[in-house]
């Protein structure tokens, strides 16, 4: 995957699935992430983030 840093990425559907891999993948590409979903995806926010 290309570098990220500095910039934003807006994910929908980032509670499972794909949609978790894709976090994951920009995370580590250096993305900042708004994290969307119906279900709750805040403990997956904290692990990307590192809390």
């Amino acid at each position: 995957m290309p570098d990220f840093t500095g910039k934003s990425v807006l994910l929908t559907g980032a509670a499972g699935g794909i949609g978790t891999a894709m976090a994951e993948a920009f995370a580590q590409a250096g993305a900042r992430l708004a994290l969307v979903d119906r279900e709750d995806c805040t403990d997956m926010a904290r692990t990307l983030k590192g809390d």
